[in-house]
């Protein structure tokens, strides 16, 4: 049976297992891969037999050369998945992954793990202040971006995905997806008024008429992942910071924070748009050693005026009932017309 049918098979199980769509298109992406590897090795269509230790094993070599550690493991994770997968539906009797402990030579021989960053809140002022001063479009449609990683650390799928209809500044919240309640309605502070003053001049991106995403690129579209990672990366070389600007330290900066307040793993697992708690407790305690020595307590927060005053993000406006950000107003669905 070719593999091409199974890796289908595998995402129609995991949309009905209700995952994450980033989750799901990180595994798919992670197994595609590894297909693309085979088919390369093979000089044709991959079929199930293909699947032993041996190619995964050359695959996983190939891998060192060019990824870092992390990311084999995050490979080794998926494809174990798509194992279980395998196993559970009567298509694979035996292992095609191999155990950790026999995959050391390759995990050694892969690029170290990127070094973690965090931004402090005088780092975080100076990107403010920076970007208001540049006051073009671009700035002031990524000084909202930026806003909204580092108050809750969003991922950058949902950014991109974002549409008009999901910012509410009447009541100063933002939609976001959740497995449970479908979606919340999460307060923002320290991204409300960067976000006020790039819708005022969104239409400066030129955007069609029916077009609904919130953040848009030059030619009007949705910007996408790549070219908002892009985008950062040149503030960060423009402004000339000492750490580097991109989504992963800007969410670090989130997690870092938000945890310091107390703000509840399981709620931190919702905004970060972590399926499995284990990523969040994993990424907290790995913020806690590299972050310990950076203050990051206050956020920047842009008044109408342009004055920025440093204060608390949205989190002290979290209720304790997280079921009262169903709707914008903030009310259960159960009172929101009385």
């Amino acid at each position: 049976m070719q593999l091409r049918g199974l890796i289908e098979d595998f995402r129609a199980f995991l949309e009905r297992q209700g995952y994450r769509q980033m989750t799901l298109v990180g595994y798919l992406e992670d197994i595609q891969q590894f297909y693309e590897f085979l088919k390369a090795q093979l000089g044709r269509e991959p079929e199930i037999e293909d699947l032993t230790p041996e190619y995964c094993k050359a695959y996983l070599a190939d891998q060192a050369q060019r990824y870092r550690r992390s990311t084999l493991m995050r490979r080794l994770a998926s494809l174990r998945s798509f194992q279980r997968y395998l196993q559970s539906t009567g298509h694979l009797t035996e292992s095609f992954v191999p155990r950790t402990a026999e995959l050391t030579e390759y995990l050694e021989k892969a690029r170290q793990s990127q070094e973690i960053l965090c931004f402090n809140s005088e780092e975080l002022r100076q990107i403010w202040e920076s970007l208001l001063r540049a006051n073009t479009p671009r700035a002031i449609r990524d000084l909202a971006l930026i806003a909204l990683f580092v108050e809750w650390g969003f991922p950058s799928e949902w950014l991109i995905r974002f549409t008009v209809d999901d910012v509410n500044l009447e009541h100063s919240r933002v939609r976001i997806p959740d497995l449970v309640e479908k979606s919340m309605w999460i307060p923002v502070r320290a991204a409300r008024e960067p976000l006020r003053r790039y819708l005022i001049l969104r239409e400066r991106f030129n955007p069609t008429g029916d077009e609904k995403g919130l953040f848009l690129s030059q030619l009007g579209r949705p910007i996408s992942r790549q070219s908002l990672w892009q985008s950062l990366r040149s503030w960060g070389e423009i402004l000339r910071l000492r750490k580097s600007l991109t989504p992963q330290a800007l969410r670090n900066t989130a997690a870092y924070r938000l945890a310091r307040k107390g703000i509840p793993a399981d709620t931190l697992q919702i905004v970060f748009g972590h399926t499995n708690p284990l990523s969040t407790r994993f990424l907290l305690r790995r913020l806690s050693r590299a972050c310990q020595d950076v203050e990051v307590d206050t956020l920047p927060i842009l008044q109408p005026t342009g004055e920025i005053i440093m204060g608390p993000g949205a989190e002290e406006w979290l209720p304790e009932d997280l079921t009262e950000l169903r709707t914008p107003g903030g009310r259960g669905e159960e009172n929101k017309d009385s």
